[in-house]
């Protein structure tokens, strides 16, 4: 039993060398890195004053727009004299905001401020259930950075230490989607491309359904995860500005009547309430911007993307909160 054992020791030693070896004469981190990861680190090793995570949201901008800055570019241009750098990626969220805050924490990297938009579309089952909106690689990146966890990353991920892939397509397509409490439908029902192709007052409908009418709680994990990152930011001096994007209500209203608004407005009191009650003051946009602040020039379907207009708008709020914070 004792040399089984010591063959065993033996046997790991030289995979861990083998390993080391390995991840060192193909370019180490260089190598390991996806391009992804490697632009976040970049933007905290610049040193800005502000950190402005977001989704597509805080960059898109409209065909017809004159002025083309994205958010953080404009929030800087407000600001004049704070540097913002901005972390952003298609349908980043909450969870992925978490990671990346405790690993500046853990870093000890001298930021002033944090934004956190709350997009309410991002606890929809069509953005919580989505298999690439996952991010499992980001996440497990963030979570556990060390040249350990670097060495042996492939390794792990071909024995799925961490399983990067959660949500099956087949699993995605079952899961059901809900208007309040009353089930409307399946994910396939509101996702068949042949279908919602072609614009119909039917298909906003089940759209807007799909986007913004669950019914929101506290045990969903992405407001677990804004609880955790208001406490995680409580603990330290780095000031956070937490708002709810905006949302285009008034569309919403226009064919789902008021049950829209309500929902939206429902929505909104969970997320503001349970931060609030973790310490953390909430900008509410969610219903702050008429339909001409959004843009609807190349998309048929309600959503939260802002023309020059909404930007100007939502900037000017954080920098206003910004303000605020650094005066107390």
């Amino acid at each position: 039993m004792k040399k089984l054992i010591i063959k065993i020791g033996i046997i790991f030693f030289i995979v861990f060398t083998l390993q080391i070896i390995i991840y060192f004469a193909e370019g180490g981190s260089k190598h390991v890195y996806p391009d992804k990861i490697e632009s976040v680190y970049e933007i905290i090793k610049s040193e800005p004053d502000i950190i402005y995570f977001g989704d597509s949201v805080v960059t898109s901008c409209d065909v017809a727009d004159k002025n083309k800055k994205t958010l953080p570019e404009m929030l800087e241009e407000i600001l004049k004299n704070k540097k913002v750098g901005a972390i952003e990626n298609s349908a980043y969220h909450p969870e992925v905001f978490y990671a990346v805050c405790k690993n500046i924490v853990s870093r000890g990297a001298g930021v002033e401020t944090v934004v956190i938009p709350i997009n309410l579309r991002s606890f929809s089952t069509e953005w919580d259930m989505k298999p690439e909106y996952q991010f499992r690689e980001d996440i497990a990146f963030f979570t556990y950075d060390s040249l350990l966890f670097r060495v042996f990353y492939e390794p792990f991920t071909v024995f799925k230490v961490f399983d990067l892939t959660p949500v099956s397509e087949e699993d995605y397509k079952r899961t059901p989607v809900y208007n309040g409490d009353i089930m409307a439908g399946r994910v396939k029902d509101f996702e068949d491309k042949e279908r919602y192709n072609k614009y119909s007052e039917e298909n906003m409908k089940n759209k807007l359904t799909f986007f913004y009418l669950y019914k929101l709680s506290e045990k969903h994990r992405k407001m677990k995860a804004l609880i955790s990152l208001a406490k995680l930011l409580n603990k330290t001096s780095v000031n956070a500005v937490f708002y709810l994007t905006p949302v285009d209500y008034e569309t919403g209203d226009k064919f789902m009547g008021s049950q829209f608004s309500s929902r939206i407005k429902k929505n909104a009191y969970v997320v503001v309430s349970l931060l609030n009650e973790a310490g953390a003051d909430v900008i509410d946009l969610s219903r702050s911007l008429p339909k001409d602040a959004f843009d609807l020039s190349e998309r048929q379907y309600c959503n939260e993307h802002l023309n020059e207009k909404g930007r100007k708008f939502v900037a000017r709020q954080v920098a206003r909160r910004i303000k605020q914070l650094e005066v107390r």
